[in-house]
């Protein structure tokens, strides 16, 4: 399963927004003066290549932690327990 790992700061009380965009280009990629390029030859990946990933139907899980390297779960959210 995919994982991403961001570390930030949630102030109690405030509301804590984050959105996350992911795509996908259909050959191996690097990322080079601000924009995806073809790994190896190093030209820009056109627009018409990336294709948002679409979760329709897809759960997911969270894990709050003190920081992204600790093994203690503080606690857990999912789709299926709302």
């Amino acid at each position: 399963m995919p994982v991403a790992r961001v570390k930030a700061t949630i102030v109690q009380g405030e509301t804590f927004r984050v959105f996350w965009d992911r795509e996908t280009i259909p050959y191996p990629v690097d990322w080079g003066c601000g924009r995806w390029v073809k790994r190896g030859c190093g030209t820009p990946v056109p627009d018409a290549d990336i294709t948002a990933e679409d979760y329709t139907g897809c759960t997911g899980v969270l894990q709050a932690r003190t920081s992204p390297e600790s093994s203690t779960v503080l606690f857990e959210l999912t789709t299926e327990n709302g």
